[in-house]
């Protein structure tokens, strides 16, 4: 892995990308528990909204992709389990967004598996279309800036309702937390209260609850 930043300064993340050539490995699925363990190293003890966005146009090592060099994971070789890395990211209330070249999703074990990514920590899988086209640059940006700005809102949503919720529990000390909860929703409703959000993705992913909801590489790929 190759750290860049943190900057503000995005020259500096162009340079560095445009330093970037395509070589080596000779398989297709590439070492996605790397990139995932950085991110954790890179949250530790970090506070505020965070968001984990993921690019690419491959599997991950391990989920039974046909050729893959390490078909048990890279554990073995000096790497890591991405579900448990994933799981450490939830835990640090990280959003994954994973944006994934549409022909990488062709393949039903690459679709949910980064598809149980995104909903194992609320964030979104999104296709990503050519990028020689307007479509596919406005599809990029939309993915990245929506991603920062559909978790910030729901963070600070969480925190005012939960706020609303309990100054509504001391005003009605005998109502039910589920009574509260309901009352403060319905109050948000009616004010017409909205947030953004990512439209809603078009891929259909079977059996991505496998991957959403294991604990590890090795027990997901047992059920799968």
């Amino acid at each position: 892995t190759k750290v860049v930043g943190p900057t503000n300064d995005t020259q500096i993340l162009v340079d560095a990308m445009n330093k970037e050539t395509a070589s080596g490995g000779g398989d297709g699925p590439e070492a996605l528990d790397a990139a995932l363990h950085e991110a954790n190293r890179l949250l530790d003890g970090k506070t505020g909204t965070k968001v984990c966005v993921i690019i690419t146009d491959a599997p991950p090592h391990g989920i039974g992709v046909i050729g893959d060099g390490f078909p048990q994971g890279t554990q073995g070789a000096g790497g890591w389990d991405p579900i448990h890395e994933a799981n450490q990211l939830q835990e640090k209330g990280a959003r994954v967004y994973c944006i994934v070249e549409p022909c990488a999703l062709f393949n039903g074990r690459t679709a949910a598996f980064y598809q149980g990514l995104a909903d194992k920590t609320s964030g979104r899988l999104v296709p990503l279309a050519p990028p020689d086209n307007n479509e596919g640059h406005s599809g990029l940006m939309q993915a990245l800036y929506g991603a920062a700005e559909e978790a910030r809102d729901e963070d600070i949503r969480s925190v005012v309702v939960g706020r609303m919720v309990t100054e509504r529990q001391q005003e009605l000390p005998e109502e039910t937390m589920h009574d509260a909860q309901q009352a403060v929703y319905r109050s948000l409703a009616a004010e017409n209260t909205q947030t953004f959000e990512l439209s809603a993705t078009s891929v259909k992913a079977q059996h991505s609850q496998l991957f959403a909801k294991a604990t590890t590489l090795k027990q997901a790929m047992s059920l799968a």
